[in-house]
């Protein structure tokens, strides 16, 4: 962007430094509209840029956008294939110390009935609150370990 401050010469004030290195008569209307002429096509050319950096960001975002789409349903789905290549057991056969289990109420049936974490305290089967905590009663029917090298148990 063209800078116009005062410039002291023989007549202080009269001119105004250019970034070509050349000067501007302040009294000139000529040099002075040329340069702010200047000014606004650098000011327009910066724009652009900043258009053109903003629509890349925006095309990038929506590319990574797209490629978490893709990674969670990868990992939704093999979720689901080792929820049901598990060995369910009867709620019944729970533990009921604290210990922090998988459960579902049923067979899963396509993504349907999805497992979810559970614990047993104070006579209740409990079920995390998307991650609030044990915080709604639940009714399971069906259970498996949690991961042994989970930070859960």
């Amino acid at each position: 962007m063209l800078k116009l401050k005062l410039f002291d010469s023989a007549y202080p004030g009269s001119m105004l430094p250019r970034e070509d290195g050349n000067y501007v008569e302040k009294s000139d209307s000529e040099s002075l509209a040329l340069a702010l002429l200047e000014n606004v096509h650098k000011a327009n050319a910066q724009a652009e840029d900043w258009e053109a950096t903003v629509l890349q960001l925006e095309a990038d975002s929506k590319q990574y956008q797209a490629e978490i789409q893709r990674l969670t349903v990868g990992w939704q789905e093999a979720n689901i294939a080792v929820l049901k290549a598990q060995a369910w057991k009867p709620i019944s056969s729970a533990p009921t110390d604290g210990t922090v289990i998988i459960s579902r109420t049923g067979p899963l049936i396509g993504d349907q009935n999805l497992a979810v974490t559970c614990q047993f305290r104070q006579g209740s089967w409990w079920r995390d609150n998307n991650g609030y905590g044990f915080t709604v009663a639940f009714s399971p029917k069906e259970w498996i370990p949690y991961p042994a090298d989970s930070e859960e148990n």
